[in-house]
């Protein structure tokens, strides 16, 4: 560490505001804290700032990244296609796919099974992720909680719960797998 110029006072009152050290004439970046062990920042030198800023945008930029996480699901709905040989689910995060081979049962719910996240988003308006559910174990879930019904796809070690925001559209797709379990 920087030491202090003769002429520098580490404790002086003028550069503690607020229980921050900001002395643009001390080149130091960590600081002894006023009170107690340990060090502080000095927001007054070049790298001090530095990091300071630094880390004040690292964190916005996270928690704006974790909002959009939240939010991106309510503005792009999940989304189930249905190919020649596989089914896909698209979402913001966890997007999915299997082979159509691999379905063994599906059925239509009116109730999502308790449980546990694993991995995902749970909010109050949808489930998205990974779950280890009550009666099915391992899961993954792709639901809007308001709009009945639940379409479960069930696979050899793994069940898919789905359901469009637009309950006749989920309809509409468990028509169109129970066709090709036929």
């Amino acid at each position: 560490m920087d030491e202090l110029k003769p002429n520098q006072t580490k404790d002086d009152d003028k550069h503690w505001k607020l229980g921050v050290y900001n002395n643009p004439e001390d080149p130091r970046v960590w600081v002894p804290k006023r009170y107690g062990g340990g060090y502080t920042l000095n927001t007054g030198s070049r790298n001090g700032r530095r990091f300071f800023y630094g880390t004040l945008i690292a964190v916005g930029i996270i928690l704006v990244a974790v909002v959009l996480m939240f939010l991106l699901p309510l503005f792009n709905p999940f989304k189930l296609s249905i190919g020649t040989d596989t089914v896909t689910i698209q979402s913001p995060i966890y997007a999915t796919g299997f082979p159509l081979s691999g379905i063994r049962e599906v059925k239509l719910v009116d109730t999502l099974p308790g449980g546990t996240r694993t991995n995902g988003i749970s909010t109050g308006q949808y489930d998205l992720g990974n779950f280890t559910l009550n009666g099915y174990g391992k899961s993954k879930m792709y639901v809007y909680d308001a709009d009945k019904p639940f379409l479960v796809i069930t696979l050899d070690n793994l069940t898919v719960f789905y359901n469009s925001k637009n309950p006749e559209q989920t309809q509409l797709i468990y028509s169109q797998l129970l066709q090709y379990l036929k």
